[in-house]
């Protein structure tokens, strides 16, 4: 019972930016995930409208990642030390990109 209250307690004080870092980083990796399972999908239409769907999912995923990072940093300027964790889980989907980016700028396509 005392287990119960306290999940009830902890997801009433979690505020919108943490959960949306986490929603932020999850979405991401399920896109990733999903992505690689259907791979090798038979004849269907989510076949071909995987891509489609993957990439409008990532680039609103890198977009909302921006966004929700520059909103963690505003709001916990005074506490940055403490909410570091935040921060860097919700700006994830932007740095993996921004990593993506340069090495192909710097090592081109045959690296990967």
């Amino acid at each position: 019972m005392n287990q119960i209250k306290t999940v009830q307690i902890s997801s009433k004080k979690m505020v919108w930016t943490r959960a949306s870092s986490i929603i932020t980083l999850v979405v991401f990796l399920a896109a990733f995930i999903f992505n690689r399972y259907f791979e090798n999908a038979e004849e269907s239409w989510f076949r071909y409208n995987r891509d489609t769907i993957f990439n409008l999912t990532v680039l609103f995923t890198i977009i909302f990642s921006m966004v929700n990072s520059i909103c963690l940093i505003v709001k916990h300027t005074g506490n940055i030390k403490r909410n570091w964790i935040w921060i860097f889980m919700s700006a994830v989907p932007f740095l993996y990109i921004f990593y993506m980016i340069l090495s192909i700028m710097f090592f081109g396509f045959n690296r990967y």
